[in-house]
């Protein structure tokens, strides 16, 4: 009998384990762009943010905007990897 009464608190405490610690994509879309944007050279950069894997997009001035963009995103809470898909404006 014990048992049954504690299965239900099992059940709700895995549940919030796997669902409460995730960052959701729109958060961490927010916090990538709003890094991007105060930086001059990245700017420009588009991003999506899928299951943690964030996408950069776009045209960027320089080759070093591009790996700033990179580095950013790679350096902002909740992103797991980063796809880099910028390309550099040409001269």
């Amino acid at each position: 009998m014990q048992i049954k009464q504690f299965l239900p608190v099992l059940v709700l405490a895995a549940t919030v384990s796997f669902t409460g610690c995730k960052e959701k994509d729109a958060t961490v879309k927010t916090r990538v762009e709003e890094k991007l944007q105060a930086n001059q050279e990245t700017a420009g950069t588009m991003v999506s943010v899928t299951d943690g894997v964030a996408t950069l997009t776009g045209e960027v001035s320089t080759e070093n905007g591009k790996m700033e963009s990179e580095n950013i995103t790679k350096g902002t809470k909740g992103v797991k990897s980063v796809m880099n898909n910028l390309s550099v404006t040409p001269a």
